[in-house]
């Protein structure tokens, strides 16, 4: 599923296949802005909510002698 956009657009350019198809080449360009804006939310939850609590759970792990 990721990179499967990007994929097709790079098919599309080197066989030249729906190159002049307008409502397909408009809805492939919605689908990957939408897939960046998706991983890019993802990306910046991670940072925000995930990291801090992982980094604390291992913080906390070292100093009690876990692994």
């Amino acid at each position: 599923m990721v990179g499967g956009s990007a994929g097709t657009v790079l098919a599309q350019r080197m066989v030249r296949h729906k190159t002049r198809k307008e409502p397909f080449r408009s809805q492939l360009i919605r689908i990957i802005a939408l897939q960046i804006v998706a991983i890019i939310a993802l990306s910046i939850a991670m940072i925000v909510v995930e990291l801090p609590e992982a980094l604390w759970n291992s913080i906390v792990s070292l100093t009690r002698g876990g692994s």
